[in-house]
C-alpha cells in the first residue's frame, strides 16, 4: 500500500501591505498628536487649537482607514 503523502498548500495571507503600515503608522501618529494639541484647547475653546484638533482627528480617522485598505 502506497500511503499518499499530503502536500500542504500555503495559502496567501492578506494583510496590510507595508505601505498601509507607513500609511497607518502617519494617521496613528496624527491621532496622537490631536490628543497633544486638544490639552492645548482654554477653557472657552477659542484659542488656534480648538479648530485644529477637530480636524485633525477626522484627518487622522481617514488616513488610518486608508492604511487599512492600501495595497
Amino acid at each position: 500500500m502506497d500511503k499518499e503523502k499530503k502536500v500542504k498548500q500555503k495559502v496567501p495571507v492578506q494583510g496590510i501591505s507595508r505601505r498601509g503600515r507607513k500609511i497607518l503608522t502617519f494617521g496613528i501618529i496624527g491621532y496622537v498628536l490631536a490628543f497633544v494639541i486638544l490639552a492645548m484647547v482654554d477653557s472657552e475653546a477659542t484659542n488656534w487649537a480648538s479648530v485644529v484638533s477637530p480636524v485633525l482627528f477626522v484627518s487622522s480617522f481617514i488616513v488610518i482607514s486608508l492604511g487599512i485598505i492600501a495595497k
